[in-house]
């Protein structure tokens, strides 16, 4: 759609914007915000019985994900803690789904986004007091707005100005409510830094346990 000038603006997944970026003629000029922030990170939480001080603990335990379009990140961050095959993982579509579980004491991990889990502590600080993070995530970068490269500079300014005021009113408002978020902010650079780097270390890490078989 890009390619053919059907499409102007793309909303992608930091993850896919990496992938595609080399090919497709895309340039990220906004990032989504929530809560004032345009990053996110996740945390790795346990109950405070279980005795587990650290992550090397969990190897052959089960971890659930929850983390809906974070959630590839989140699988990527955990491979490079432990090492592929070392935890058995399972995904899960809310937080609450993750977070209970570990609880009760049903499975012994999960990884979930950090203001997922402060909301559900809010709600109920007996979370809270019972889980604990043994360890966190970098911060990520949320959803990536992209415009085509070949726009119109005065189209692509006016777009930019417009997306930047969406929640400035009430329409707008309800469409970011749709991804969750609460603005958009102008994109940075560094804004997507941090999860090539993990990309990155991910590969390395790969091809060093390839050469070590």
């Amino acid at each position: 759609a890009v390619a053919s000038h059907r499409a102007d603006l793309v909303v992608l997944d930091p993850l896919d914007y990496l992938a595609i970026r080399e090919s497709v003629d895309l340039e990220p000029v906004l990032v989504a915000s929530k809560d004032r922030e345009t990053v996110y990170e996740m945390v790795l939480l346990v109950h405070r019985d279980s005795k587990i001080e650290g992550i090397e603990q969990l190897s052959g335990n089960l971890v659930l994900i929850q983390g809906s379009y974070h959630r590839s990140v989140a699988h990527m961050w955990l491979d490079l803690l432990l090492g592929e095959g070392a935890v058995e993982v399972k995904d899960v579509d809310r937080a609450s789904q993750a977070i209970l579980p570990v609880f009760f004491q049903q499975v012994e991990a999960c990884v979930v986004p950090r203001d997922a889990f402060e909301t559900m502590v809010e709600l109920n600080p007996q979370l809270g007091a019972t889980l604990e993070v043994i360890t966190s995530s970098p911060r990520f970068c949320r959803a990536v707005i992209c415009m085509r490269t070949n726009l119109l500079d005065n189209y692509r300014g006016l777009l930019q100005e417009s997306l930047l005021q969406l929640h400035t009113e009430p329409r707008g408002r309800q469409i970011l409510t749709l991804f969750r978020i609460d603005q958009l902010e102008p994109f940075a650079a560094a804004d997507l830094a941090t999860l090539a780097g993990l990309q990155a270390s991910l590969r390395d890490h790969r091809m060093l346990l390839r050469g070590t078989r």
